[in-house]
């Protein structure tokens, strides 16, 4: 029974529900061919199919394309200056569905909006409320849809006021029916992307002929066909904000980009079909890439002949990606040792996630309340952790209760410990932070393993000059300083220093975590990894290093001190006094320690903490040590520039200050130099006398 080619493609498009044309759903054909209630009228369904529901509710119109003005004769193409305004006023008499395809776009409760004016809840507000409330909403209405909307909407009372409640009832049945809990059995027809449509799209196109339009597309998808010309892309590249319109110039620009020409009037009635913002300025290319490049077009069948939808819903349920925690702790204190190195890490007071549930500040909660605390703290824990605490901790009360401030003081004391002010010599930042969790100790012979280890790699790391340690940091993009030792094997076959398995498990048991990582760090600090020695006596090279005495003490008495400062401040002519006062608004003529320093620095007189401290000393106040007197400092200081006394005796002559030369003192030749320059300067001059050398071009 061959059927013919017409016959076999309705087939075949019936039936490729893959979205493609080499697959074919035989089953459903199966299904529909043998039918048991043909071949057998009195069948019965042993699970019979229910009848699709009947979904009740009211859709907005789709589209506008009203116009005050007639559009036919618009020229789409030509420049806009020089035709007539194109008015985009829209239909008053479907105001309402404009609205409602408005409110279901942005999923707008407009009930709340008239609450807010009808205290009484009468149902009506006034019409200058209601024009408020629109503007409020961002729904512009020019004064003939107002007035449309208002006479429908209006009261018999002289006030003629706006009956809100029936307005609201019309506009919530594009959500849902008024009623419906009566009828709970009926279906709501859903809300689909096509439900927004009038309040996105005002096509320009009026009376145009759907055939020759479809025969222009044709030719086309004709076209783009055997051009194998992919066009999406090329709009998007004039569509910088994805908002799926392009201009007309940039759309007709693409087709003669790609070399698809068109007689004009046929470009018009392209236009005119695609400008869909009510202006003759923009055009939707997704629509046309849609109707040109679509999936129709490309593989003969498209998302319509899918029929999975009917199989798999749209929402799948919400799966949990929580991770279950099965850590097996030794006792309770390798339990606090592991949320200690947590807290520290994450930089939290755990207290301040249990204090929230004991309002009482009892110091007790529940044991629910306790772990909920901990998950706060991003510090999940297992069943058997979360049992040795309970255990350890149990409140003196009835019912599963754990005294939280006992178990937070335990945990602190990674940070500090109570009562420190009344025992100041007790050690703090001492607790157990290291975990156990299951692992062995490493025996003496596992011990030694890893010493020959760390010796030889340290042999290797002398011998070839490696940073080591960069080569396990690019193992380790978030800085833990550990990594797996299936990670530390590959980095020192890296660094050509292969080890066995065994090697590595006795490295692991030494150097590991409870997380069963090697800490990397420590391994290379104990292989000395991380010192920089200068000048190392690695070959037996004679070391051109010359060690030089570098004074830290700086100037020890106070005069040369000084004098070190006053030459700064004359060569670079500063007023510390000014300077000073900005941090004494009172002008009490003394600072603290640190802001003398700080205006100092600032000016950039660059002085030793023991210069420091010997000039502090000089000019402090008799009675506190820690304030200087500013004031006389600076006195000292301008005796350089001028002299206090001058005005009441003005024929007197300062003493003048000479600041050393800016000069590099070690740039002046002394007298055994300059002979021995002068000699070397002769000596070369004569070679070049003699040898008639032009030596300016070689420099």
């Amino acid at each position: 029974m061959p059927p013919s080619d017409e016959h076999f493609n309705l087939i075949t498009r019936r039936y490729c529900d893959r979205g493609n044309t080499k697959e074919i759903n035989y089953y459903n054909f199966c299904k529909d061919v043998d039918r048991p209630e043909d071949m057998f009228p009195a069948y019965n369904a042993k699970r019979p199919q229910a009848e699709k529901p009947f979904m009740a509710g009211v859709r907005p119109k789709q589209v506008s394309t009203f116009f005050r003005e007639q559009t036919d004769g618009v020229d789409v193409i030509n420049n806009r200056f020089m035709q007539s305004h194109i008015d985009i006023s829209n239909d008053p008499s479907d105001v309402e569905d404009r609205l409602k395809a408005i409110i279901v776009m942005k999923r707008v409760r407009i009930e709340e909006f008239f609450r807010d004016f009808d205290k009484l809840r009468k149902g009506r507000v006034t019409r200058n409320q209601f024009k408020s409330i629109l503007s409020s909403m961002n729904f512009t209405l020019t004064n003939d849809e107002f007035k449309a909307l208002a006479k429908k909407y209006e009261t018999t009372d002289p006030e003629r006021f706006f009956r809100y409640a029936d307005f609201c009832a019309n506009m919530n049945t594009a959500f849902t029916i008024k009623g419906i809990d009566k009828a709970p059995t009926t279906r709501v027809v859903p809300v689909t992307q096509g439900d927004t449509l009038l309040a996105r799209r005002k096509y320009l196109a009026g009376n145009q002929n759907n055939d020759e339009i479809e025969a222009i597309l044709e030719e086309y998808r004709t076209a783009v066909k055997n051009k194998r010309i992919h066009l999406k892309p090329v709009f998007q590249d004039y569509d910088i904000t994805r908002n799926g319109h392009v201009t007309k110039e940039q759309f007709l620009r693409v087709l003669d980009l790609l070399r698809i020409n068109a007689p004009q009037h046929i470009t018009q009635q392209l236009l005119r079909r695609y400008m869909d913002k009510g202006n003759v300025d923009e055009c939707n290319y997704v629509d046309f890439c849609q109707d040109i490049d679509g999936a129709d077009q490309l593989f003969g069948v498209s998302q319509g002949f899918n029929h999975s939808v009917n199989y798999y819903p749209k929402t799948q349920a919400r799966t949990s990606q929580a991770e279950v925690v099965r850590n097996t702790p030794d006792d309770v204190d390798d339990v606090i040792s592991r949320i200690r190195t947590l807290a520290k890490q994450q930089g939290i007071r755990i207290s301040e996630f249990f204090r929230d549930f004991d309002r009482l500040r009892s110091g007790h909660i529940t044991a629910g309340q306790f772990r909920i605390g901990l998950t706060m703290a991003k510090t999940p824990i297992s069943q058997q952790e979360f049992a040795m605490l309970s255990e350890a901790f149990k409140a003196p009360k009835e019912g599963a209760h754990i005294c939280w401030r006992d178990f937070s003081d335990r945990v602190d004391e990674v940070f500090t410990q109570k009562g420190l002010e009344k025992n100041l010599d007790a050690e703090v930042g001492a607790a157990r932070t290291q975990t156990i969790y299951g692992r062995r100790e490493a025996n003496e012979e596992e011990r030694a393993i890893t010493r020959d280890v760390v010796d030889q790699f340290r042999e290797l790391v002398r011998t070839n000059r490696l940073d080591a340690k960069s080569f396990f940091q690019d193992r380790d993009a978030l800085r833990h300083f550990k990594v797996s030792p299936k990670i530390f094997r590959q980095v020192l076959n890296t660094l050509r220093f292969e080890i066995s398995d065994a090697q590595t498990n006795a490295v692991a048991l030494v150097y590991g975590n409870e997380d069963n990582s090697i800490r990397y760090a420590d391994f290379l600090r104990d292989a000395n990894c991380l010192e920089y020695v200068i000048n190392g006596n690695t070959t037996g090279a004679k070391s051109t290093f010359r060690d030089r005495f570098t004074d830290f003490q700086g100037v020890q008495d106070h005069a040369p001190l000084m004098k070190k400062i006053k030459e700064v401040v004359k060569k670079d002519r500063i007023r510390l006094l000014e300077f000073f006062q900005d941090h004494d608004t009172l002008r009490k003529g003394y600072l603290a320690a640190q802001k003398f320093r700080g205006v100092l620095h600032g000016q950039r007189i660059l002085l030793t903490p023991a210069e420091y401290t010997r000039l502090e000393n000089a000019f402090a106040l008799s009675n506190d040590a820690g304030l200087i007197n500013y004031v006389t400092f600076c006195d000292e200081l301008d005796a350089i520039f001028t002299d206090k006394t001058l005005e009441k005796n003005p024929t007197r002559r300062p003493n003048a200050f000479n600041a050393p030369s800016i000069l590099d003192p070690k740039d002046v030749l002394d007298a055994d130099e300059e002979e021995v320059l002068m000699a070397c300067l002769a000596r070369l001059g004569t070679d070049v006398k003699n040898r008639r050398l032009l030596i300016k071009p070689h420099f």
